[in-house]
């Protein structure tokens, strides 16, 4: 879960995530070409939903594992929280275990802001990507069920460093570099109304949670 539940008995549960962002198979190695610049991130994890209405203009969705309606500050940042697959003082090669209590994630996590959002609601509604065509005009694409669908900040040019910077090193050659050169990402819940909150569940296993980074670069004649 994401987010700050209010209960009657219990009081308020504040729930970050800390999380590893693992490249896709084609991307080791890459190749960026001349002067690459970023033109936009976006970051996109499903929410879990089920579909109430299917009609001529798109789908309806009822959000599950949802609870409270008011806004909270949702931030993101790049984290700097290593997470071992194992553990490291084991006899044997068993898993790493790590604990919600843990607050190594506060002290140790946060460094750049991706993202900052202070009236974040988790939106019920279907989500439709659109891309320019050659003539500049904006074409519907694909269609998402309601996901957390953000474009993240690129603050000081952070993801062309990120990237580009690294064409051709070990950072960028397997998971493992990777995962030990970027982190991963720290979502962090705060209330910003005492006693109000909303709290999702995040749907991390889904093969649409996903960061796509857009980026043009000069060809032969110097255009992009």
């Amino acid at each position: 879960f994401m987010g700050v539940y209010i209960d009657d008995i219990y009081g308020e549960t504040v729930s970050n995530i800390i999380t590893q962002v693992v490249p896709a198979n084609s991307f080791y190695s890459p190749v960026f070409g001349d002067n690459p610049k970023v033109e936009s991130v976006y970051l996109t994890i499903p929410y879990y939903s089920t579909v109430t209405e299917v009609n001529q203009t798109g789908t309806k969705y009822a959000l599950d594992s949802l609870y409270g309606e008011n806004p909270i500050k949702l931030s993101i940042y790049r984290s700097n929280y290593y997470l071992r697959d194992y553990n490291p003082i084991s006899q044997d090669v068993d898993p790493q275990i790590y604990y919600t209590n843990n607050n190594e994630f506060d002290i140790n996590t946060p460094a750049d802001l991706l993202y900052e959002n202070t009236g974040f609601i988790p939106d019920d509604s279907e989500i439709i990507v659109e891309e320019e065509d050659e003539d500049g005009v904006m074409q519907e694409v694909n269609r998402l069920k309601p996901s957390l669908n953000v474009e993240l900040l690129n603050t000081n040019d952070f993801w062309d460093h990120l990237l580009f910077t690294k064409e051709g090193k070990p950072e960028l050659s397997n998971a493992n570099n990777f995962t030990e050169y970027f982190r991963g990402l720290y979502f962090k819940s705060e209330s910003t109304m005492a006693g109000l909150g909303n709290s999702i569940m995040l749907n991390f296993p889904s093969s649409a949670a996903n960061i796509t980074v857009n980026y043009t670069y000069e060809g032969e004649n110097g255009e992009r």
